[in-house]
């Protein structure tokens, strides 16, 4: 059997395997969707570790120039407002 007809049948049954395997596990497999709670927990946990570091860090931590939280991401505004 020539090299490429073995690639293509190769390439081939990794494709049915998978559409077998697809079809079998994923409808058990359970989708979790974006909650808004998750978000804001995120949220306030990063601006309290972010105040920790503030409050402990042996030199004044510039939140601007560290690239934490920058204030051209929509969510920076946010983020401090949201505590």
């Amino acid at each position: 059997m020539k090299p490429e007809r073995r690639g293509l049948i190769l390439v081939v049954a990794v494709l049915l395997l998978s559409a077998v395997l697809g079809g079998l596990y994923g409808p058990n497999v359970a989708a979790t969707s974006n909650n808004a709670d998750d978000y804001q927990t995120s949220v306030r946990d990063f601006t309290h570790a972010l105040d920790v570091v503030q409050a402990n860090y042996a030199e004044p931590v510039d939140v601007d120039k560290s690239g934490l939280c920058r204030s051209d991401s929509g969510h920076a505004a946010g983020a401090r407002s949201a505590l």
